[in-house]
C-alpha cells in the first residue's frame, strides 16, 4: 500500500504543467516510505528464518529444547536488533549525504540546463565555466545528473558556502516555477502502475475482510 500511494504521487507530479522540485532529504524520506512495507516484511521473515532454522538445529529432549529456546531467543534479538541497526543506519548516512541535493520531477535535461544557466546567470557567481554536466568557478558549484528514462534530474549543489547553495537554490526554484515541462511519456507507464497498485489494494483488502467476517 505504501509502495501504491508513492506511484500515485509520481504519475500526480509527472503530468504537472510544471517541474516539480523536492529537496534531497524528502524526496529520500518518500522512497524509504514507498518502501517500508517491503522493509518491515523482509525483516520479519529474516528473523522468522533465523528462529526456524535455531529450532532445527537444536531439536532434542525437554532440556536441550529448553537451552534451544533461550539460545533462539537470543539469536532472536541480536538478528532485530542488527537489522535495525542496518535500516536506521543507512537511512541517516543517506539522508546526510542527500542534504545537498535537489531532485527536479517532469523535466528533460536540455530544459534543465537551461534553467541551471539562467539560474547561474541571475546569481551573484562570477566566471562560472562548465564542464559536462558540472559548473564551477574554479571550485565546484553544482553538478546535473539525469535520469532520462524517468524525465528527471538531480541536482547536486557542490559549493562549500551555506550562502551561495542557498542562493542557488532559490534561483533554480524561481526559474522551474515558470519552466513548462517537456512531454513526459514516464507519466502514462507510471499511472499504469499505479492503477494496478490500487486494484491490487482493494482485491487484498476485500479478501481480507471475507476471511475475518464470512469465513
Amino acid at each position: 500500500m505504501p509502495a501504491t500511494f508513492y506511484l500515485c504521487w509520481l504519475a500526480s507530479v509527472n503530468k504537472k504543467l510544471h517541474p516539480t522540485v523536492v529537496s534531497g532529504k524528502w524526496d529520500f524520506v518518500l522512497v524509504l516510505a514507498a518502501l517500508s512495507g517491503f522493509l518491515l516484511v523482509g525483516g520479519a521473515l529474516l528473523l522468522t528464518l533465523v528462529q526456524s532454522d535455531t529450532r532445527f538445529i537444536l531439536r532434542g529432549n525437554f532440556g536441550q529444547l529448553r537451552e534451544g529456546w533461550g539460545q533462539n531467543a537470543v539469536a532472536w534479538l541480536l538478528v532485530a536488533v542488527g537489522y535495525l541497526m542496518l535500516v536506521v543506519g543507512t537511512a541517516s548516512l543517506t539522508l546526510t549525504n542527500r542534504s545537498r541535493w535537489l531532485s527536479v520531477y517532469n523535466i528533460d535535461a536540455a530544459n534543465a540546463e537551461r534553467v541551471i544557466d539562467s539560474a547561474l546567470e541571475r546569481s551573484r557567481i562570477q566566471n562560472v565555466t562548465r564542464y559536462g554536466n558540472r559548473w564551477a568557478d574554479g571550485r565546484g558549484i553544482l553538478e546535473m545528473v539525469p535520469f532520462h528514462g524517468m524525465s528527471h534530474v538531480t541536482i547536486r549543489l557542490l559549493s562549500q558556502s551555506p550562502e551561495t547553495r542557498a542562493e542557488i537554490e532559490n534561483q533554480l526554484r524561481a526559474e522551474l516555477a515558470t519552466t513548462g515541462s517537456a512531454e513526459n511519456g514516464s507519466a502514462a507507464w507510471i499511472g499504469t502502475l499505479a492503477g494496478a497498485g490500487v486494484l491490487l489494494n482493494l482485491c487484498l483488502v476485500g479478501l481480507a475482510l471475507f476471511v475475518l467476517f464470512f469465513r
